[in-house]
């Protein structure tokens, strides 16, 4: 099967692999500090347990981001490989 370029899908380069994965890590990243501050956030009524873990997270956004990049990285690194090998296989 071909694209419209010409190309078979068998010919992803490494720089597409690896801004794939870049994308992937960054909006990740984001994603999962965002959700952190709204969690913060809406823990308003919960019981006392609650909401000292939902102001932690909040107030630990550095350190939720850097978990959230180490976690992104290595599941996305994993897929680079696994679509490197896949596409190298055909």
């Amino acid at each position: 099967m071909t694209s419209r370029s010409g190309s078979t899908p068998s010919s992803v380069g490494p720089v597409v692999i690896a801004l794939g994965v870049l994308a992937v890590s960054v909006g990740l990243v984001a994603i999962v500090v965002g959700a952190a501050r709204i969690a913060g956030r809406l823990t308003g009524r919960s019981p006392v347990s609650v909401r000292l873990a939902g102001r932690d997270l909040s107030r630990q956004g550095i350190r939720v981001a850097a978990a959230a990049a180490a976690i992104a990285m290595t599941l996305t690194g994993a897929l680079a490989v696994a679509t490197w090998d896949s596409a190298g296989a055909e």
